[in-house]
């Protein structure tokens, strides 16, 4: 008979109904029976991706004496991370505190009022490598409870009272200056991959906010170094095995120093969660390759090639078999195989296609098919920018069509988001970084289509974040609303993991949308929120990339760009174009057009008595709306763009 997970929408949870625990999802119902009973809570925390949970699971949660001790001990609760990261957060914390570190499967035991007293990660169901077993934890922690309950509940008041503190960071005595983006910058110098690229040695994350402010630190100061830290990353993860060579899609991080050995999840490759680590129970077996598979797809030359250039070995480079890589650049490979290279990049493509679709024919890891608003948000933002940078159609079409999901699908009658969607069913109240991350996207959206729509939007979700998720008196934002469950600690995050914190999106978006509209509570809210975590920029710039960010748009100079004129005319869009490809993170971005292109209300200040002359577009260069006097036409237009790139690499 299936657990009390049986109906439940997420697929983690959905792999665990048929356990012989007694699970239930975090809700009332456990919760009360909890505290009716006087039972401590095991809570269970991971995602359908993780391996590990998937061998937790497996050789304890499928154990039947361990799940009589479960049931008979403890109200068992299997939480999906995905599904409430205010769940995670708060008790990630915990386990940091109780353990000195973090991971999936978190184990944590809580008492009736949901305080936590004891926490680990993956336990053997039996001791083993130094580690203790399941069963040995289980039997203590009951023990605990049974005889020592008051110096139980006086460990989970004292732990609770520290997340507390934790979860209220104040604004910073410190002031936001220059020099902390200067040592910002020396800091990943300082933990930088000279050999490899990355930050820090195994396991290796792509980082992509600390690459973001090295972009960034390039343009504003002409630092070379920052420049080549960000191409070299890129390129050897481009090389790695971290990189889908035939799929395309890039893994969540490697577990080696070369980029060679992926984590195999996926997550992020469409607009669903995360693609599974695992196949037939195999880690990595739908991504790995022998010489004898390739050689029995290709023909007998191409296959030489292929397995010459992409490292495939009798040896193996993975446990007896091939993660693909490229050790030599296509030029190089070329050079050592005496080939032309256009020749043999045509047919390295050639093989590629046959290759994976043989390998779609392979039994695929398991999808986790729900759709999370803040990490599509995240995509919504990536897919805009690179529309129109590279004047690609079928990315804005993907993102604008991503967009029109979440905004009717996830969203509630009265405007507020919800969480996550999945089968036709969107469910959970939304958090900050749904608000926040979608804001982003809707901007970068705004900006790359011209749509006024999109920043209406935008507009409408960073009113609620201030009216739902801000603290007036200590800076900065709760991850929850004021309307949402309350939890034992209402945490406010300010560090980045692999996607960047809510407070720091939200002074991101916040400065945009400030400087776009005028809007004094948006400016006022997103220096309140960067001045808050100064001393986290300073302390931890690498967990605060995102925060360098929205820093480095605070500390300017940042420029309102109009560009006024018709679409219709060749001219205009030609400017357009050079205007979009151009490297400028320094700005925000309207467009005043013809009288029929109804533009935002919200952008009346900006646009007043900026028009273009004729067919002739103009370019207005804006700072604190004091603006300079236009450029008409396309080589002024031109020359005004150059003079926005500092004069170091122009």
């Amino acid at each position: 008979m299936p657990n009390h997970l049986a109906g439940q929408t997420s697929p983690y949870l959905l792999q665990h109904q048929h356990n012989p625990v007694e699970w239930y999802p975090w809700g009332a119902e456990a919760l009360e029976r909890s505290r009716r009973e006087q039972k401590p809570i095991f809570l269970s925390i991971g995602y359908s991706a993780c391996h590990w949970c998937h061998v937790m699971e497996h050789e304890s949660f499928e154990d039947a004496g361990l799940a009589k001790l479960l049931n008979e001990k403890f109200i068992c609760i299997k939480v999906d991370r995905e599904e409430r990261p205010d769940l995670d957060q708060l008790y990630m914390q915990a386990t940091q505190l109780m353990t000195g570190r973090g991971g999936w499967p978190m184990s944590v035991f809580l008492t009736p009022e949901r305080k936590p007293f004891y926490a680990g990660t993956y336990w053997p169901p039996r001791a083993a490598r130094g580690m203790p077993g399941f069963d040995q934890v289980l039997a203590g922690v009951a023990a605990a409870w049974d005889n020592k309950r008051v110096a139980v509940d006086e460990a989970a008041e004292r732990l609770t009272h520290e997340l507390a503190r934790l979860g209220s960071q104040e604004r910073s005595a410190g002031s936001l200056t220059p020099d902390i983006l200067t040592a910002a910058a020396s800091a990943l110098s300082r933990n930088f991959d000279g050999t490899y690229g990355g930050f820090g040695e195994a396991p290796k994350f792509p980082a992509p906010m600390s690459l973001q402010f090295l972009l960034r630190r390039w343009h504003r100061s002409g630092d070379a170094q920052a420049l080549e830290m960000v191409r070299l990353t890129l390129d050897r993860m481009a090389a790695g095995g971290i990189y889908d060579h035939l799929g395309g899609g890039f893994a969540r991080y490697a577990v080696d120093a070369r980029w060679l050995v992926p984590h195999f999840e996926k997550p992020e490759g469409g607009f669903y969660s995360t693609e599974d680590a695992d196949s037939e129970g195999v880690e990595g077996k739908f991504y790995t390759w022998t010489p004898a598979e390739v050689r029995s797809v290709l023909d007998p030359d191409a296959a030489e090639t292929f397995c010459a250039v992409y490292d495939i070995t009798a040896a193996g480079n993975f446990e007896q078999t091939n993660i693909l890589n490229l050790p030599n650049t296509l030029a190089q490979q070329a050079q050592l195989l005496g080939r032309n290279p256009e020749t043999l990049q045509a047919e390295l493509a050639t093989s590629r296609a046959q290759l994976f679709a043989h390998r779609e024919q392979r039994v695929r890891p398991h999808l986790d098919d729900k759709v999370i608003v803040a990490w599509n948000g995240l995509i919504v933002d990536a897919l805009a920018r690179a529309g129109a940078v590279l004047g690609e159609g079928k990315y804005l079409a993907a993102a604008e069509q991503a967009v029109d999901f979440l905004l009717t699908r996830l969203r509630r009658e009265d405007g507020r988001l919800l969480h996550t969607w999945r089968g036709g069913q969107a469910q959970l109240e939304a958090y900050l970084d749904d608000y926040t991350c979608l804001a982003q996207g809707l901007v970068s959206l705004y900006e790359a289509t011209l749509q006024g729509r999109y920043l209406e939007q935008a507009l409408a979700l960073a009113e609620t974040v201030l009216a739902r998720f801000r603290d007036a008196a200590g800076g900065g934002f709760y991850f929850t609303a004021d309307d949402q469950e309350q939890l034992i600690v209402r945490n406010k995050d300010f560090a980045d993991s692999a996607v960047p914190s809510g407070n720091a999106m939200a002074a991101t978006v916040l400065l945009r949308l400030a400087k776009l509209t005028g809007q004094a509570s948006f400016a006022e809210a997103a220096l309140e929120t960067v001045q808050a975590a100064v001393d986290l920029m300073r302390q931890a710039p690498s967990a605060a990339s995102q925060m360098l960010l929205a820093a480095d748009l605070q500390l300017g100079p940042t420029y309102e760009l109009v560009l006024a004129g018709d679409l219709q005319q060749a001219a205009t869009r030609e400017v357009l174009a050079d205007l979009q490809r151009c490297f400028l993170p320094h700005k925000v971005f309207a467009y005043a057009g013809p009288a029929a292109d109804r533009a935002p209300d919200a952008l009346a200040d900006l646009l007043r008595g900026k028009a273009s002359s004729g067919e002739s577009p103009r370019l207005y260069v804006c700072e604190g709306y004091s603006c300079q006097k236009p450029a008409e036409g396309a080589a002024e237009i031109r020359q005004a763009i150059a003079q926005l790139v500092p004069s170091s690499h122009r």
